[in-house]
């Protein structure tokens, strides 16, 4: 078995004057294709259906912060309280009825989950804020293992007198079936953004952005990338923003060959109206595979180019209906050892509000996902065409409990036969926040 002890020990092996080198230019604008899990996530960190207002606020491309479970504020909001520190505490019970979930290759299983999620949000002062949830899953089928996850989200904001910094980190252990594995794996993740923006008190705002990102994974490759991406941006008119990108990054991978990057990127940002946001961005990502000689000398492959871009659209035709689309091309890391993953996502959203407090989602999505080898003339090992669709009821009631009950349709067709499935999963949700 692998211990995220092998990734240590390969970092201070490396040649150290390749990340000195690149560390003051090294820069994200790469978005990393991160683990599908099998099960609707009982943790649910927003709104599967974007908002006018989230997409307004969140350009794409950019280091941005987590969300978090934050509660409704209003009037009756009255949270606990130790000196500075306010709380609220949460409490989720979800179960959920499916069947194709791979044990394994080739071994689909029927089952029926289980997961309490006992947690809080904590308000650190006016700027600071921190959500830690605990997730214990139970399996009916004894072919699954039983198993506990934890996520904690921070996000923070330190005003000056003319830069806005944010500062965000997400991090989950957990062990669920993945898509992309055929099983339950076990890996901790760890997301930290850095972000800051400079208004010039004109048209123009310089927008800076860094990451780290982490995966180690039981039994697979683990990665640690660092990243950091600069905009520069300029406001055509109050509804119309233009930019261009630029950033680097070296994405550390154990076992397996590292790799370094660079990209170029456009973005336009446009808000016709309260009720629409439209916005995306496209460019290259320039890329060179580093590998370990036999005599432990490093060594780099050619520069491949591949296209990557990113877009969301947001509508909302109606007070009680809103609409959402978005698609994204990205290069990120692949569980099996020298392997990386292109993958192309689209997905649709619909929000209907009925009868007042009840709201219907309705999510599908497709994902196109190509393996490809970074040590044999970037050659395809594996292509999966994974398509799911989402539905659901959910409402609040009491004020604080949201209930929801769902239905998830999902097919995954892989030329790795073993790795193929289609699920139907039934569930109901439901949350309590203080």
């Amino acid at each position: 078995m692998k211990s995220s002890g092998n990734l240590k020990t390969k970092l201070s092996a490396k040649r150290c004057h390749r990340a000195l080198c690149l560390a003051p230019a090294v820069a994200f604008a790469w978005t990393a294709a991160h683990a599908q899990e099998f099960f609707v996530p009982p943790v649910d960190f927003g709104d599967r259906v974007t908002t006018v207002e989230q997409a307004s606020t969140n350009w794409i491309g950019s280091a941005l912060t987590p969300p978090l479970q934050a509660p409704a504020t209003g009037p009756n909001t009255k949270p606990l309280q130790l000196g500075p520190i306010r709380f609220h505490p949460h409490l989720g019970y979800q179960v959920i009825y499916g069947d194709g979930v791979l044990q394994g290759p080739n071994n689909p299983q029927t089952t029926v989950l289980h997961t309490v999620s006992p947690g809080a949000f904590f308000e650190l002062g006016r700027n600071w804020n921190l959500d830690f949830t605990t997730s214990i899953n139970r399996y009916s089928n004894a072919d699954l293992n039983n198993s506990e996850g934890y996520y904690l989200a921070l996000r923070g904001h330190i005003p000056r007198e003319k830069w806005l910094l944010d500062f965000g980190y997400l991090g989950s252990v957990t062990k669920q079936p993945q898509v992309e594995t055929g099983g339950q794996t076990s890996q901790s993740s760890h997301l930290v953004t850095v972000s800051g923006v400079y208004n010039y008190q004109t048209r123009l705002s310089l927008e800076l952005g860094a990451m780290i990102d982490t995966r180690f994974a039981q039994g697979f490759s683990d990665y640690l990338s660092f990243s950091t991406l600069e905009w520069l941006n300029y406001q055509v008119t109050h509804r119309t923003t233009l930019g261009v990108g630029a950033g680097a990054g070296y994405n550390y991978v154990d076992p397996g060959a590292d790799w370094t990057f660079e990209q170029l990127q456009a973005r336009a940002v446009w808000l016709p109206a309260t009720k629409l946001s439209v916005q995306g961005t496209a460019g290259v990502q320039l890329q060179q595979f580093v590998g370990d000689a036999s005599d432990g000398s490093a060594s780099e492959s050619g520069t491949e180019v591949f296209p990557i871009f990113g877009a969301s659209v947001a509508y909302r035709p109606f007070e009680q209906t809103s609409l959402s689309a978005g698609a994204n091309h990205t290069i990120g890391n692949a569980y099996e050892e020298n392997r990386f993953v292109e993958t192309t996502i689209v997905s649709l959203g619909l929000r209907q509000r009925m009868f007042g407090q009840v709201n219907l989602d309705v999510v599908p999505a497709y994902n196109f996902r190509k393996y490809k080898s970074s040590s044999t003339g970037l050659s395809v090992t594996r292509e999966d065409d994974y398509f799911s669709v989402y539905s659901g009821l959910s409402t609040v009631v009491f004020s604080k409990l949201n209930v929801a009950i769902f239905y998830q349709y999902s097919d995954n067709s892989s030329d790795n036969d073993g790795l193929s499935f289609n699920s139907r999963q039934v569930g109901a949700r439901l949350q309590y926040q203080y």
